[in-house]
């Protein structure tokens, strides 16, 4: 029926360039104010070893949202690693465009954004246990809506 697909752009790129020299400027100061330096070194690897690996699960992830008749399917794909999670349209609960006040325990987030959370969308589902957040288009947003109306 509808077929969406997804990818972090420049902007969030960028933001995430501006986010590791932030660190690294941090991670100097550090080491002044505690002089030593082989601290601040061992403090910035450790934090950019994380900011990287977060950076590569998002920015190198391609998001793929469709619906179909029956069913909603999200994936993630980076390289050969795929996740996929399968919901039929009858399943789902509710559909927030906003995030709402209470979450379920179980929430998978396919969104390729890094920075800023507006116009997620936030699908309730298998009986309000279950949450899945995606980024979806207008023409998403609007299918999603009147598969849930209808």
């Amino acid at each position: 029926m509808y077929k969406q697909e997804n990818k972090a752009g420049v902007k969030q790129y960028i933001l995430s360039l501006a986010v590791c020299l932030i660190i690294w400027v941090l991670c100097d100061l550090i080491g002044v104010v505690i002089k030593n330096s082989f601290v601040a070194d061992i403090i910035f690897i450790v934090i950019m070893v994380i900011v990287v690996y977060f950076i590569y699960v998002h920015y190198c992830a391609v998001f793929v949202y469709e619906v179909t008749e029956k069913k909603f399917i999200a994936e993630r794909k980076i390289g050969r690693r795929e996740i996929k999670e399968e919901i039929l349209l009858s399943k789902i609960k509710n559909i927030y465009f906003s995030k709402p006040t209470k979450l379920p325990e179980h929430i998978v987030y396919m969104t390729a954004r890094i920075f800023g959370k507006n116009n997620l969308c936030y699908i309730i589902y298998d009986k309000g246990l279950k949450c899945l957040v995606i980024d979806p288009d207008d023409e998403m947003r609007r299918i999603l809506k009147e598969s849930l109306n209808g």
